[in-house]
């Protein structure tokens, strides 16, 4: 997910990609994803509604 959206858990910094095999790791702070979460969500939202 390039986009994180509110309300979703950002706890979890990992996860495995069992189709390769491989743990990928986010990096950052679960605090710092939720910041970016909220701030981004109000934007995303603008940008669909003026381009779709």
């Amino acid at each position: 997910m390039l986009v994180p959206y509110p309300y979703y858990p950002t706890a979890m910094r990992q996860f495995y990609l069992p189709t390769v095999g491989v743990w990928e790791g986010l990096g950052g702070t679960a605090e710092g994803a939720a910041r970016a979460a909220e701030d981004s969500w109000p934007r995303v939202l603008e940008f669909l509604r003026n381009e779709l």
